[in-house]
């Protein structure tokens, strides 16, 4: 039998809860489901995080069923990944239409698991910088980032525990930091992107968006077929790397504040050292740049030819510029990825892990643009897991430091992000 149970504290739950709460027999995933439904009605005519929601089946599903892992947990899916039963744009007006014959390998894996997969959110035009009308949930004046715009949007808001985004330089890191949540950039290829479109493929990586990291990790669980464990313990060590990086110059003097108060406060609460320099970094963001644009001009070169008066002009900028990269240039930028990679496990010490800014600062102006992906683009070209973890507020606007491993470690940097989540506001204003 459920309970009776508000809307306000059906959104408040996270996946874990909602799960749980299905699984016990408190609730049904139509009612969850309904409840979101119903904030999204009265929120979205502001943020515009969605481009539709998907019909409702809540209603139909039964005892029989079954309860799997993620029953009762809606995800809202960018729009770049397949749908069978709805549209997937792209974020542009040229595949408006576009109505897919089968599901990404992801929406199936999570369709499989319970999943309801609630609706499609914006995102900017090919995942790239034009941006999409999604505005930000804290202040509506303000970009809630790029390129996974809605899906950042609605889990902030809370119409959602959980989203689907994908990083190709910042696109799920930045936005997370710019709305207080949550974002997660899994190792290059832990997760399958067949049916998703494809930008930079030697860059793509699935995102995640959550309020807590304990969705992040069941998701993952459901994506990997394997239990993610974050839950701490009081016998592991953290292990922290403090690394400004090569664009420090680039970092508000609210982010130096705070970096500067992790470097007081942090070494009090567990094991930290301060990385100036790794061999070769002030060479990655470049490089990522040149990988970006030649593999984006690549895929995109028939899309350009067949309609490039429906292309922003950011795009076919980004575009003209990968036509010119050269074999030898884009052979070495790999090489200085390779090189870069080596570097950093040679810097790092077992079980040691890097913190370091997720964004310059708080989230700008929507007129600007969505953001710069300056403190983003290095780790995406080196291929390993990156989570933002907002842990403090500059003027009611969330800041957020950014925790990265080896590839293959990214249990471990969830484990690290829970246990900052929970650290931190005891030293910082959050």
């Amino acid at each position: 039998m459920t309970d009776t149970i508000s809307d306000e504290s059906i959104l408040d739950l996270s996946a874990v809860a909602a799960a749980e709460a299905v699984h016990k027999g408190r609730l049904t995933p139509y009612q969850i489901e309904e409840a979101q439904r119903r904030q999204i009605i009265v929120r979205d005519v502001e943020v515009q995080a969605w481009v539709r929601l998907a019909a409702s089946r809540g209603s139909t599903v039964s005892s029989a069923d079954g309860i799997w892992p993620l029953s009762g947990v809606s995800v809202g899916v960018k729009d770049i990944f397949d749908t069978v039963d709805m549209p997937t744009a792209n974020g542009s007006s040229i595949f408006a239409t576009r109505q897919p014959e089968r599901d990404a390998w992801i929406v199936e894996r999570l369709r499989r698991a319970g999943a309801t997969i609630l609706g499609k959110t914006h995102t900017t035009e090919f995942a790239y910088f034009h941006p999409a009308p999604t505005q930000n949930p804290l202040n509506p004046k303000l970009t809630p980032g790029g390129s996974s715009s809605g899906s950042a949007a609605a889990v902030a808001d809370g119409m959602v525990p959980v989203a689907l985004g994908s990083q190709t330089a910042g696109s799920t890191i930045r936005p997370a930091a710019f709305c207080g949540i949550f974002g997660f950039k899994p190792t290059h290829g832990l997760v399958s992107l067949d049916g998703t479109m494809c930008l930079a493929q030697s860059l793509d990586t699935l995102g995640l968006f959550a309020r807590h990291p304990g969705d992040l990790a069941l998701v993952m669980s459901a994506l990997t077929d394997s239990p993610w464990d974050i839950r701490l313990s009081d016998v592991l060590p953290y292990r922290f790397a403090i690394f400004r990086g090569p664009h420090w110059d680039q970092a508000s003097p609210e982010v130096v504040e705070l970096f500067d108060r992790l470097a007081e406060e942090l070494p009090r609460l567990t094991s930290c050292r301060f990385v100036n320099r790794i061999s070769g970094f002030e060479s990655l963001t470049a490089a990522q740049e040149t990988v970006m644009a030649r593999e984006t001009f690549k895929n995109f070169q028939s899309v350009l030819q067949a309609h490039s008066e429906q292309i922003s002009t950011a795009f076919r900028d980004l575009c003209r510029i990968g036509a010119a990269v050269s074999d030898l240039d884009y052979r070495k930028a790999q090489l200085c990825r390779s090189k870069c990679y080596c570097a950093l496990r040679e810097t790092l010490a077992p079980g040691e892990l890097i913190l370091t800014p997720a964004a310059p600062g708080t989230a700008p102006q929507r007129h600007t643009g969505t953001g710069d992906p300056i403190f983003n683009r290095l780790w995406t070209l080196l291929g390993v897991p990156c989570v933002s973890v907002p842990v403090h507020r500059s003027s009611r606007l969330p800041l957020a430091v950014q925790v990265i491993g080896g590839r293959g470690e990214d249990q471990a940097v969830l484990r690290a992000a829970e246990w900052l989540s929970q650290a931190l506001p005891s030293v910082l204003i959050c």
